[in-house]
């Protein structure tokens, strides 16, 4: 994209090292984030499918008022709201599908 719009070329390498060095921060901001949705009185929550590699992974996303958190795991049953939810007990959880599985 930045090589048609402003010419600019950026090789792989160059995005990998960018991404390696963002990991750190990111993943604080992410703690953060999930920290925020633990911590609210109500969450909402829902999957889809995603490929990683390949393979089928299931994208999880729980919402709360001030903040949502998106996890990628490789199942699609409610262990992964119980990992996610790391304890916490909202007054209301909503989990679309979770309960079925």
């Amino acid at each position: 994209m930045l090589e048609g719009q402003i010419r600019l070329k950026i090789s792989e390498s160059a995005i990998t090292n960018m991404l390696a060095r963002a990991a750190e921060p990111f993943a604080e901001c992410a703690e953060a984030i999930h920290a925020t949705v633990r911590n609210s009185l109500v969450i909402a929550s829902d999957e889809t499918s995603a490929r990683v590699k390949g393979k089928t992974h299931w994208q999880w996303t729980f919402v709360a008022a001030k903040a949502v958190a998106h996890v990628i795991t490789p199942t699609r049953d409610k262990i992964a709201p119980t990992e996610f939810l790391d304890g916490a007990k909202p007054s209301v959880a909503q989990c679309n599908h979770a309960d079925a599985h």
